[in-house]
């Protein structure tokens, strides 16, 4: 089926990012919306991202595809995985201890293989909006939708802005609406309700000089009234952000978050902040 033009190589550009919303979007719009924007129009770049991508993405082509695909990633970004004296950068190291840990576990590979993996499906019309998504590993014949992820802790718990209190990495960095929102994004193309999976493995071992595996598990988002939720939660803000798409809306006219690094540069300090005893800054 037509991806309406979205290829791997072209996924990320300029030019489809503007023609499609996607669920990084949707995050980064939901997380600061001037700095979802400024990344837009190519007026701020985080190489941060960049590098959180590449390490995503150096995970998910050695685990789901064939070796010759991952060896040419591997050339395509050689500056960034290996230092000048040949030999790899600590984190990719580190990864690759999860790559292997992740390749021996049968059940992990089960939801992995099989069917499609780094699958694109682009569509016209996501309850209004263009909408496409990357999924790691779509089986279709058992309806299984997995995600592949790695973190620094499985169990650790980090406090969110978001949901104002100390969650696990899945919500965190909202997992639940990317599965949530490539389940729809399945059903529309395909017609298949598909069960959601994330496999997890930790980007390092506890011990690195000395462990051969990393943590690792394989979560089963089961709660489908709240994976219903998340989609019914996202439509009308991919809408708003559609509308700011076709309005050419100035990144200086949306709301900024005020801590980003994005912010700070752009920062312009007009007024004191009234501040209260005991007051959490940002509320």
């Amino acid at each position: 089926m037509s991806n309406h033009g979205v290829t791997n190589e072209n996924y990320r550009s300029k030019e489809m990012e503007w023609k499609f919303m996607t669920n990084s979007q949707l995050k980064e719009y939901r997380e600061c919306p001037k700095r979802w924007m400024h990344k837009l129009l190519g007026t701020w770049v985080d190489l941060r991202d960049r590098l959180c991508f590449i390490e995503g993405n150096y995970v998910d082509y050695a685990v789901t595809e064939p070796s010759h695909v991952f060896a040419a990633f591997c050339e395509r970004n050689q500056d960034k995985i290996f230092q000048k004296n040949g030999k790899k950068r600590t984190n990719f190291a580190c990864l690759d201890i999860a790559i292997e840990t992740v390749k021996k576990e049968t059940k992990l590979m089960e939801h992995l293989t099989g069917g499609e993996s780094q699958t694109i499906i682009a569509v016209d019309d996501f309850h209004g909006v263009p909408f496409k998504g990357k999924l790691d590993a779509l089986i279709l014949s058992k309806k299984i939708l997995t995600d592949l992820k790695t973190t620094r802790s499985l169990y650790r718990t980090e406090f969110s802005v978001l949901h104002k209190q100390h969650v696990n990495f899945i919500d965190l960095y909202c997992y639940w609406t990317q599965l949530a929102l490539y389940r729809e994004l399945v059903f529309i193309k395909h017609g298949v309700q598909c069960e959601c999976f994330i496999v997890a493995a930790e980007k390092k071992p506890k011990d690195p000089e000395h462990d051969d595996r990393v943590n690792r598990e394989l979560f089963h988002l089961d709660d489908y009234n709240a994976l219903e939720g998340e989609v019914h939660k996202a439509i009308p803000m991919l809408r708003e952000m559609q509308w700011h798409k076709d309005q050419l809306t100035s990144p200086e006219d949306l709301n900024g978050c005020d801590d980003c690094s994005c912010c700070i540069k752009h920062k312009i300090i007009t007024e004191p902040i009234k501040i209260k005893p005991l007051q959490r800054l940002g509320e």
